[in-house]
This record gives C-alpha cells, sequence and structure tokens, in this order.
C-alpha cells in the first residue's frame, strides 16, 4: 500500500500515508473520547467525567509503551466487557418489544409478515 501510493507527489507519498494514518487515529482517539464522556455523565453523573478522562489519557500513554499483543487483548478484553450489559438490555427488552408490536400491528400501521417456509 505505502509503495504503491509512495510515488504520488514525486515519492513524497509516505507523507500523505503518514498524516492519513494520524489524523485517523487521532480523530477514533477524539470520538470514542467523547462517547465515553457522555456515556459517564448519562450513568454516573458529572463527578465522574474527569476521572474517566484522566484515565482515557493514562490508557492512551500505557498504549503507546506496551506491546502491540497486551494492547490488543486489552482492546479486545474492554469491547467483550462492553457487550454484556447491552446484551443483557437487549435480553431484558424482549418483552416490551414484543408488547409494542402487538401494539403497532393491531393498530394498523404494520402487517404481520408472512413467512415463507
Amino acid at each position: 500500500f505505502q509503495r504503491g501510493l509512495g510515488k504520488i507527489g514525486g515519492g513524497q507519498g509516505h507523507l500523505l500515508i503518514t498524516l492519513a494514518v494520524f489524523l485517523f487515529g487521532l480523530s477514533t482517539a477524539i470520538s470514542w473520547s467523547y462517547y465515553g464522556d457522555r456515556a459517564v455523565l448519562y450513568l454516573f453523573g458529572a463527578r465522574w467525567t474527569t476521572p474517566y478522562r484522566i484515565v482515557f489519557c493514562v490508557m492512551h500513554f500505557l498504549g503507546a509503551i506496551y506491546s502491540l499483543e497486551l494492547v490488543w487483548a486489552f482492546g479486545d478484553m474492554a469491547l467483550g466487557l462492553m457487550t454484556i450489559p447491552n446484551l443483557l438490555s437487549i435480553l431484558l427488552l424482549t418483552g416490551v418489544v414484543k408488547t409494542w408490536v402487538k401494539k403497532y400491528v393491531a393498530e394498523g400501521k404494520m402487517e404481520p409478515p408472512e413467512w415463507e417456509a
């Protein structure tokens, strides 16, 4: 990839790749920081946003100094742990969704699906 684009701009294409990867990483870090900040504010209140921001910055520093394997393992674990409350919420809300869909269908806003075997 880099060899192919390295010829752009008189052989300075690698700088374009470096800049693009840097900007992608920076924009990802900013968006995840904001997403997490809003989640902490909603779940725990304003008192916990500053500790979240500190932990977020520390984790970026640790990610820069630890091995890539450890960083990926921790990221995978954290992402896996985030799915637990989401899956639990989906399971707990199935009855509510079923009731709402039945009401929606009963009001004539949607035809029930017809399944073909």
